[in-house]
C-alpha cells in the first residue's frame, strides 16, 4: 500500500515499524537502539518538481538537474574505513580529460537523497545539507561492513541476525542494481544528538527502480541524563564529549 507523505515525496515502506524494531530492542545491549528502514519513490509529482526547482536556485542561478556536486571519501565516514583505503577512480570527459579527481553526485540525484533524510526524520530539513556530507560506497559488502562494525558490540547474537535483515533489504530494493551512499553527520542535525552513541545512515538508490531505501541505526545512552552521568564519571581523564563517547565503544568491544 502506498502511503502518500503531505503529497509529496512517496513513502512506500516502513520495515521497521514492527518485528525489526521489536528485534532490535530485545538483544540491545547497555543501550538503545533507534532504527529506521524505509523506502521511498524517486517519481516525481507536482509538488517535487516545485521544490525540485527551488533546490536548484538555491545551488546557483545556472544550476541544471545533471550537473555535478563533490562527494566525500568513504574513510570520512568511519574509523574502520581508514585502514582500508581505496584508489579513488578518475572521472572523465567524453575527450577524455580528468574532471575531478573524487567521485560526484548530479543535483537531481542529490535532491532524491536529501528529500528522503527530510522524511525520514520529519522535524529536520536537510535540503541545505552540502553534497559533501555524503560518500559513495563501493559496494553492498561496505555498507554491511560499516553497519557490522558499530552495532556488533551492542547487539546480542548479531552475527545470526544480521543475516535477516541483509537478507530483506537485498529483497526490498534489489541491491544488485544499487548505488550507495553513507551520510556523514554533522553537529545540529538530528542523527548525532548528544545521546546518540554512534550512528550508521545508508541510502540505497536503485535507479532502475526509481526507487531510495534509507538505512538508519542509531545507538542511544537510555537517556541523555545518563549520557552525562557517564561524561561525569570519565571526566578525571578529562575527556571531551566525543572521546567519551568512544571510550565508551571501546569497553564494549571487549566484552
Amino acid at each position: 500500500l502506498v502511503k502518500l507523505v503531505d503529497s509529496k515525496m512517496k513513502l512506500l515502506n516502513d520495515y521497521a515499524s514492527g518485528p525489526l524494531r521489536e528485534i532490535f530492542s530485545d538483544n540491545a545491549i547497555d543501550c538503545n537502539f533507534d532504527v529506521r528502514l524505509e523506502t521511498y519513490s524517486c517519481k516525481m509529482v507536482s509538488e517535487d518538481k516545485r521544490r525540485f526547482r527551488e533546490f536548484l536556485k538555491s545551488i546557483g542561478p545556472n544550476a541544471a538537474p545533471h550537473d555535478s556536486q563533490v562527494l566525500s571519501p568513504s574513510e570520512d565516514l568511519s574509523p574502520d574505513f581508514r585502514n582500508n583505503r581505496r584508489a579513488v577512480p578518475v572521472e572523465r570527459t567524453e575527450s577524455g580529460g580528468e574532471v575531478c579527481y573524487r567521485y560526484t553526485i548530479e543535483n537531481k540525484r542529490l535532491f532524491y537523497l536529501l528529500q528522503a533524510l527530510s522524511f525520514c526524520f520529519e522535524d529536520y530539513d536537510f535540503m541545505n545539507t552540502k553534497s559533501t556530507r555524503f560518500c559513495l560506497m563501493e559496494s553492498f559488502q561496505d555498507v554491511q561492513d560499516s553497519v557490522n562494525w558499530k552495532v556488533l558490540p551492542f547487539f546480542r547474537h548479531y552475527r545470526y541476525i544480521s543475516r535477516f535483515i541483509w537478507n530483506k533489504i537485498k529483497e526490498v530494493i534489489d541491491t544488485d542494481r544499487c548505488v550507495f551512499y553513507g551520510y556523514i553527520p554533522e553537529e545540529g542535525d538530528p542523527i548525532c544528538e548528544n545521546s546518540c552513541l554512534a550512528s550508521s545512515t545508508f541510502l540505497m538508490y536503485n535507479p532502475h527502480l526509481k526507487r531510495i531505501l534509507v538505512y538508519c541505526v542509531r545507538l542511544l545512552m537510555y537517556s541523555e541524563d545518563d549520557f552525562w552521568q557517564f561524561i561525569n564519571e570519565v571526566n578525571d581523564e578529562h575527556l571531551n564529549v566525543n572521546e567519551a563517547k568512544e571510550k565508551f565503544r571501546s569497553i564494549h568491544c571487549f566484552i
